[in-house]
C-alpha cells in the first residue's frame, strides 16, 4: 500500500459524515452544469477558490515545509483533505488527496469542481511570494482510488 493510500485511508476513517450540505451541492452543480460549459465552470471555481482563500486568514510562513504545514492544518479544520508539496527542479508540484469534492459534485463534477483547489493553491501560493510569471495548473485527470489531484507551478 502506498503512502498516499495509508494517508488517506486514516484521513477518510477519520471523518465526520457531513449530509445536510449533500442533496443542495449536488442540485447547485447541476444547475451550474446547465448553465456554464466546463471553461466557465472552470474559471468560476477557480474564482470561488481564490475567495475561499482569501478567508482562511492562513499564514503561509516562509517556507515551503511551513506552508505546507499551514495549509494542512486549514484542510484538516475544514475536513478538505490533505497536501503534499514537492519542488521538483523548475517547478512546484501540490498532490492534494480526499478532497469532499466529487461528494458534493458527483462524477460530472470532478471534469470542473477542481478547480476550487487550483484556485485556492493559486491565491495561497500568490500571498507566500509566488511571481506573478508563475501559473498553476492542473495535471491531467483525478486519480482513483483517493481522488488525487496534482497541480504545478512553474513559468
Amino acid at each position: 500500500m502506498t503512502d498516499l493510500i495509508r494517508r488517506s485511508l486514516d484521513y477518510l476513517l477519520a471523518q465526520p459524515s457531513d449530509v445536510e450540505w449533500s442533496e443542495f451541492l449536488a442540485v447547485l452543480g447541476e444547475t451550474l452544469e446547465g448553465q456554464m460549459n466546463i471553461a466557465e465552470l472552470r474559471t468560476f471555481f477557480v474564482a470561488l477558490g481564490r475567495g475561499m482563500a482569501r478567508r482562511s486568514e492562513l499564514k503561509p510562513g516562509s517556507t515551503l515545509e511551513s506552508m505546507a504545514e499551514a495549509i494542512n492544518a486549514w484542510l484538516q479544520d475544514c475536513g478538505w483533505g490533505f497536501m503534499n508539496m514537492q519542488e521538483t527542479g523548475d517547478a512546484l508540484e501540490i498532490t492534494h488527496a480526499c478532497s469532499p469534492l466529487r461528494d458534493a459534485f458527483g462524477e460530472k463534477g470532478m471534469n470542473y469542481s477542481p478547480a476550487l483547489l487550483e484556485g485556492m493553491y493559486s491565491e495561497w501560493l500568490a500571498a507566500a511570494g509566488a511571481g506573478k510569471d508563475l501559473k498553476l495548473v492542473q495535471l491531467g485527470k483525478v486519480l482513483p482510488p483517493v481522488d488525487a489531484i496534482r497541480f504545478r507551478l512553474a513559468a
